[in-house]
């Protein structure tokens, strides 16, 4: 059996779709949908209507669910690796998201960069 992720769902504030998902991380938004309350209780036990967008970063798959609470912080992560991490990191640091650079010993990074919800990217440079 082989098994592959299709996408990956978030919830996000509304004003991170602009400056943080478009702007930071290039994505490309395909076609947004409404989930019913009835439907969102189903599913995610979560009683309350909610506008979805999917969209492509690359190729990456984000289904973005638009709640306007700030969530908990986690452990929970992305990670994903790109050849212009520092141009990516550098637009996030402009746009005053939460960022952290963790270098080891052997002088690569590791990036991570937070949205206001909480969501943590573990940014990784592609080794050529």
């Amino acid at each position: 059996m082989k098994n592959d992720i299709h996408h990956i769902g978030l919830q996000v504030i509304e004003k991170d779709l602009q400056p943080f998902y478009i702007e930071i991380l290039g994505c490309i938004p395909l076609r947004t949908f409404n989930l019913s309350k009835e439907e969102a209780f189903s599913i995610f036990n979560i009683k309350k209507d909610v506008e979805v967008i999917y969209c492509k970063c690359n190729d990456i798959e984000l289904e973005l669910f638009v709640v306007n609470n700030i969530k908990i912080p986690t452990f929970n992560h992305i990670c994903f690796h790109t050849d212009n991490a520092t141009e990516l990191i550098n637009k996030a640091k402009m746009a005053g998201f939460r960022l952290h650079i963790r270098e080891k010993k052997d002088k690569t990074k590791t990036y991570f960069v937070c949205d206001s919800n909480y969501n943590l990217f573990e940014i990784k440079t592609i080794k050529q």
